[in-house]
This record gives structure tokens, sequence and C-alpha cells, in this order.
């Protein structure tokens, strides 16, 4: 009998099928079989598709990587220029990159133009910026630049517009001047070039070209905007922004409409209304009409706080730079308005209508009920004089002021007649035309008699003595030449043919001069040199403290200097030289490498008067003197000599046998604001 196999059963158990398996297990795997035939084809379809998306991102991934690593497209690359509004560019040496200043202004400037890039909607897209180079730009400062953006891909390119839009955002928290801004788009192959300076800027916004045809022609103000606020009734065509009549103003009324109404600046419709209209007169001298638009300390006011609010289109319009400087007695252009009403506002009413010039349009005064329009002020007092009393013969000024100065030099007649509204002179020019004035009237010097009356062996002596003895005239110790020229000034040659003076006896103990015509037109040319020092000209027949008030008026002290340290008054200063100041090392402790102002011609810290000058401190001398504290430092330029700023004389009576000295120095009073002398005697053997 054979032995029994122990799955006999389960075949047996399990009818007709094909497995040897427990039923149990039968059943289970029949469950199995049954669902990988039905499904296995999906399953498989699936997995293929998964695999191939795997793959493809994979390859996606890949390329793209790839892309990026190795794409060769040209970066984006543009070429600025711009001109901002900085302090101390006259310190630059613009012939040496590498020099301390010009590093300074080169970071500082990459430091901004980064800041203003990346504070915009292009950062993303930034690559870099640099500096070209720096150049003085009539009196502000020209910065030249690259700008790269990443190469053109999927994404939109920059455009310059975005850029210009960029800088327009931050144009309030910056020195840049509005409308000065130039972007272009260069290629590599432009970068190639040997001379990038000839690669034209590309100017986004309107350049501002006032087309000025002549002749121009008075006409009334008709703008109702300006009506109420302008203080004229006359102005010309075309204005500032080249609307040729008035119709084209109103297509553009809009957006100065808008600047009004955005309140960014007090005085908004009084500057927007002096470009639009601005005041008109005629010019007897010259014989036509000419207008006078506001100055450019005005208009950088505005800016400040209405520069991001600009249109674009009007940009170039708002130009500072465009605009002329104030300069002193005679500008012709229109002070920052209001300067009488700040002073009404700020608590300042007192200096007002006082005798003392306070605005550089000299309003606080010649409005006042003393000064009728026309007349001359006297600058020391409460006193105005008629034109005609200029060089009268007869005192009318304290301290003559109205007979100083009646021969003087100056370049043209036209500057000549800009003096004459006050009875002072602003400027002692070193040299140019001889002028005389008489009754209000200047004419320049004809050498005409000269060449006929005069033989040809004494002609030098006889120049020579007129020339010295207006030199010193004009309170200068040396002549330094004199010659006899053709005048080629249109106003004097042909508008106004009669203004000339003519010397009545060259030989006489006392020259005199008459007016009348010079058909040779022969004139007068002389420099002189080495002004005299420590006189006060306001004060002609006074000197040293005879009779002088308690508070300092103008031309009381001339050597007087303020010194101030990024625009906060520090110490004070004496004038020794148009380029020298005598200081105190206390001054500068700590504090050298600060921003450093010297003002003169000023007697009030809070005030602007008509003849201050500015110049910034560049270097320092010490006494070699051990123990002294003087210094002495220089000015960035010289300063002009008028009846304000002259220098002090340095003592150099050493051998002396006086024990003490009478002297004075200067303060200020004890709310910061007046100049004041304090007396005291000083022992010789204390001095250094």
């Amino acid at each position: 009998m054979t032995g029994k196999n122990p799955w006999d059963t389960k075949v047996s158990v399990v009818s007709g099928a094909t497995s040897s398996y427990a039923s149990t297990t039968d059943s289970e795997l029949k469950f199995t079989r049954k669902f990988s035939q039905r499904y296995r084809w999906r399953c498989c379809i699936i997995e293929t598709i998964l695999v191939f998306m795997l793959i493809f991102s994979l390859s996606l991934y890949a390329g793209y990587d790839y892309l990026q690593r190795t794409y060769n497209g040209e970066e984006k690359i543009f070429r600025g220029d711009l001109r901002a509004d900085e302090k101390g560019i006259d310190l630059i040496d613009y012939g040496n990159p590498d020099s301390q200043d010009y590093q300074r202004f080169v970071l500082n400037y990459t430091h901004l133009i980064k800041t203003i890039i990346n504070s915009s909607p292009i950062q993303k897209k930034f690559i870099d910026a640099e500096i070209i180079s720096l150049e003085p730009d009539e009196g502000s400062l020209k910065v030249d630049f690259w700008l790269r953006f990443e190469p053109v891909r999927w994404r939109a390119s920059v455009t310059v517009e975005e850029i210009l839009s960029a800088f327009r955002r931050l144009y309030p928290s910056t020195k840049i001047i509005p409308g000065s801004l130039h972007i272009k788009h260069i290629t590599n192959n432009a970068l190639l070039s040997t001379k990038p300076s000839t690669i034209a800027p590309e100017i986004s916004s309107t350049e501002f070209y006032p087309t000025t045809p002549p002749p121009r022609r008075c006409t009334p103000v008709r703008l109702n905007l300006c009506k109420s606020v302008l203080e004229y009734n006359l102005t010309s065509y075309p204005n500032h922004f080249g609307h040729k009549n008035l119709d084209e103003i109103h297509d553009d009324l809009i957006a100065f409409r808008d600047l009004v109404d955005a309140e960014c600046y007090q005085r908004t419709l009084d500057f927007v209304c002096q470009l639009l209209q601005p005041a008109c007169k005629t010019d007897v001298k010259l014989g036509r009409d000419e207008i006078t638009l506001p100055c450019k300390h005005s208009c950088r006011l505005f800016t400040s706080g209405c520069g991001h609010r600009i249109p674009e289109k009007l940009l170039a319009g708002f130009d500072c730079s465009r605009l002329p400087d104030y300069s002193n007695i005679g500008s012709t252009c229109v002070s920052k308005p209001g300067c009488d009403y700040k002073l009404r506002t700020t608590g300042l009413s007192n200096r007002l209508c006082d005798g003392v010039l306070d605005c550089p349009d000299m309003s606080d005064e010649t409005t006042c009920g003393y000064c009728p329009a026309g007349y001359l002020h006297c600058i020391t007092s409460r006193t105005c004089i008629p034109a005609r009393s200029r060089c009268d013969g007869v005192v009318d000024c304290p301290g003559e002021a109205d007979e100083r100065n009646c021969l003087l030099i100056s370049s043209t007649g036209r500057s000549v007649d800009q003096m004459l509204p006050l009875a002072t002179i602003d400027a002692y020019p070193t040299e140019g035309f001889v002028f005389f004035v008489e009754q209000g009237m200047s004419g320049k010097l004809c050498a005409a008699n000269f060449q006929t009356d005069i033989p040809n062996e004494k002609m030098t002596v006889a120049l020579q003595t007129i020339a010295t003895s207006l030199c010193r005239t004009l309170n200068y110790q040396n002549l330094t030449s004199v010659e006899i020229v053709d005048d080629e000034d249109l106003q004097t040659t042909t508008s106004n043919p009669s203004r000339y003076a003519h010397v009545v006896d060259p030989f006489a103990s006392e020259i005199t001069f008459n007016l009348g015509t010079c058909p040779s037109r022969k004139v007068l040319r002389v420099a002189c040199s080495d002004a005299v020092c420590g006189i006060q000209t306001n004060r002609r027949q006074k000197h040293g403290i005879d009779g002088l008030n308690k508070m300092a008026s103008h031309g009381d002290w001339p050597w007087h200097a303020i010194l101030y340290k990024s625009g906060t008054h520090v110490c004070d200063g004496s004038l020794i030289s148009s380029e020298w100041l005598l200081t105190s090392a206390s001054c500068f402790q700590g504090q050298s490498k600060a921003e450093w102002v010297a003002r003169l011609g000023a007697v009030r810290l809070n005030a602007v008067s008509p003849w201050q000058q500015e110049r910034h401190i560049v270097g320092m001398v010490k006494s070699p003197v051990e123990g002294s504290t003087l210094v002495l430092v220089k000015l960035s330029s010289p300063v002009t000599y008028s009846d304000h700023i002259r220098p002090v004389c340095l003592n150099d009576d050493q051998a002396s046998d006086v024990p003490y000295l009478h002297c004075q120095t200067l303060g200020w009073a004890k709310n910061r604001k007046y100049l004041f002398p304090i007396f005291f005697i000083f022992f010789r053997q204390f001095i250094l």
C-alpha cells in the first residue's frame, strides 16, 4: 500500500482546481489573481505617466539651470548724468580722481544711486551702478554714471521711463536738481568707444530751452490765477516755460493748479506766477523791454517741498540751475518772496523799518513810510533820499554815504546803474572801466581829450596820476596798470551816447569831471591792488570807536566773519586778506572734518543782508608760537571787497614802549542775534 500524500485530500476537496494549495490559501490566491488581471493595464499607464512627468521635470530643471549658468545675453546698460546742488564742490580736485574729496563724492553718489534703484520696482533686475566722472557745472555738481541691469530673458526689460520714475520718487530727499537727469540706453558697442563722453544722452524729459525772440513787448498780466498775488501788472511772452500766449498757458493750467493745491510749499502760487507771468519792464538805457525771473534760491525752496509733485513735462522748466543767482544790489532776479512777511510772522517785526537791512531784496526797509518809491536808502539809518541827490555835492545821508564813491571802477555801465538804488557800493572790483557819478547819473571816463590835449611825452605821467588818484580814492594802495581802450559796451555806445564823463583839466590839483559825449569811444581802464586795511568806509569822518552805536550797523566792522559748522554758528574770525581769516584754534577742536563756512558782511545771525558773501573754509595754518591759540584759515576763493567787507590791519608795532593798548572785540547779544562791540584794555605783556 502506497503512502498517502498529505495534499491529496486538498486536491480532492477542490474539484476542478489546478492549484495544490489548501482551500483557504486557494481562495486568497484566486482573489489576488483576479485583481491583477483586471487592473494591471491601468497601473501600467499610470506608472508610465508618472515616470514621464518625472523625467520631463528633471529635464526642465536641468535645462533652466543650464541656461542660468551658461546664458551669454548682453546686460542692459544705461548711461546717465545728473546735476546736484552740492556744497563744497569747489574743494574737489577734478583733475585728480584719486583725491580724498573726489572719492568722497564718488562714494556718496554711488550709494545714493544704488539706494534709489533698490527702493524702486526695478530693483530685482538691477546689477550695479558706477560713477564715471564728476564735473563742475554752473555752480552745481555734474555726475556721470552707468547703470547695469540683467539681460532680457522672459521678464520685461527695464525702460528709461522706469529709471526716471525711480529717481523722481526720491527727488525731495536728495540734492538732485529736478529736470537735470538724463538717461540713455546704450549697447556694448558704445561701451567700446574710446571717448565715452561722446555718447549723447537721451533726454527723456523735455529739455527746456526758452525762446526769447527779440524784441520783447510788455503786455498786461491777464492770467486770473496770478492777478491777485503779483505786485506788478506787466508781463511778456514767451514766458519761462515757452508759452507764447495766454491760450498756451491755459492748456497746461491744470498741472500748475495741482501744484498750488498740493500745498507743498508756502509760496507756491507766488513762485509759479513769477514764472508763468514774469515781471516785464522797459530798460530805458538799453531801449528794450526785459523780463525779471525769480532767483535760484527761491526755486530751490520750492523744489525742496514740491519737487516730487512736478509733472514730467514741466520738470525742465523748474530746473533751478536755469534761473539767475541773486547778485546783491541791483539783482536781475526777484528775490525769495515773503522775507518781510517772515520777519512779521516769526516774532521779528521789530526789525521792519528799523533802518537796518535784513532782507536781500531790501523789502524790510524800502517799503516803509519813510522811504518813498524811487528813493535811495542811506543804509545805516531810517533815511532815504531822491536819486538826483546822489553825488550832487550836498551831504544828505548820515556818514556822507550819498557823496561817497562818486568815482569808481566797474566792468559795465549796467553794473554801475545796479548799484545806484542804494547810497553805497556793494563791490570794489580791482580792475575795470572808470566811471563818474553825478546827480544819480553815471558815465564812463572818456579818454579822448587825453589824446588831443596832452603831449605824447606827458601822456604816461598824466594817466598814471589820474589812475593812482582813483585807486587811492577806492582805498587801494597801488596802481597795477592803466590803458586807453575802445568802448565796446553797446549800452553806452548806441542807446546812450551821452553816458560819458570828461576830465576838465588832467593836471589840475583838484580833478573835476563833466558829463558829455565821447565820439571816439576811447575810455580809460585801470587795475588797482593792495586794499587799504583797517578802514570803515561807511564812517567817512569818524575813526575807531568814535560814534559807534551799541548794536553794530552794516559797515561798522567790515572785517568781521561768522563761522558756521554744518549750518550752525560756532565762532567768529577777522578778515586779514581776501583769502585768509584769523581766528582761534578752539573753534575747530574735534570738528576739523565738518563742513565749515565763513559768512562776511552780516551783523545779525538770522538775517540775510544784501552784501553778505559766503566762502567754504579749505585749509588751516596754526601759529608757530608755542602756547598760541591763533590759527589762519584759508577761504575757498577770494572775497570781493566792498563798503561792508574789508580786511583788518595786523599790528606790527612791536617796538612800542606803551605798556597797554585800548582794544575792542565783538560779541553777540544774549539772544545771539545782534553783534555788538566790547571794549577793554589789553596789556602788552600778554600779547602772543
